[in-house]
């Protein structure tokens, strides 16, 4: 009878561990799967979490941002050369402190654009220096006042995405952009 109680308890032991062990081995396979797609860009944009005028950070808390302008308008430019009609253009300005240890650069990395459900292109720039896009280099603790745009062409702007490491990811914040980008 001893005997029998022991394999029982053994038995439950060993089958436990073997639960645990399947258990963290699915939970350790989603997290692999979850950030290869971040890595790929293969991940869905979240939902906007963000408005502009309000402030908010990052997932890691490495920038805290302020979007405090987006607008949108006919983009003539694009619709004589492309031939196309209804073409918009959105501008769009930002607050931003970089709250970290490290230099971290906003660029189209770090801030990307939603339209039509799907990830988008946006440019950033520093109109302290020079218009031009590019990549801007903020130093740990520095806070800046920044422009951008994004070319959303036909479709419509759901949102500017920010991250610090890239904006593609689960993580990232999206500003919703509202009535931004719909017919004028």
């Amino acid at each position: 009878m001893l005997f029998r109680s022991t394999v029982i308890v053994l038995v439950a032991v060993v089958a436990t561990v073997v639960l645990g062990m399947v258990a963290t081995m699915v939970w350790l396979g989603f997290a692999f799967l979850r950030y290869l797609g971040d890595w790929f860009d293969t991940v869905e944009p979240p939902a906007p979490s963000a408005r502009v005028g309000e402030w908010f950070t990052t997932d890691d808390g490495d920038l805290r941002i302020k979007v405090t302008s987006l607008e949108c308008h006919a983009d003539d430019a694009a619709d004589a050369e492309y031939g196309g009609d209804g073409e918009l253009a959105c501008t769009f300005a930002f607050d931003v402190e970089n709250r970290s240890d490290r230099v971290v650069s906003l660029n189209d990395i770090t801030v990307k654009s939603v339209v039509d459900g799907a990830w988008s292109g946006a440019d950033v720039a520093d109109p302290a220096s020079e218009p031009r896009y590019g990549s801007i280099q903020l130093e740990a603790g520095a806070r800046k006042s920044l422009t951008g745009s994004v070319s959303p062409g036909t479709g419509h702007l759901d949102g500017i995405v920010f991250d610090a490491d890239d904006a593609s990811s689960h993580s990232a914040v999206v500003v919703d952009a509202g009535d931004a980008s719909s017919p004028q």
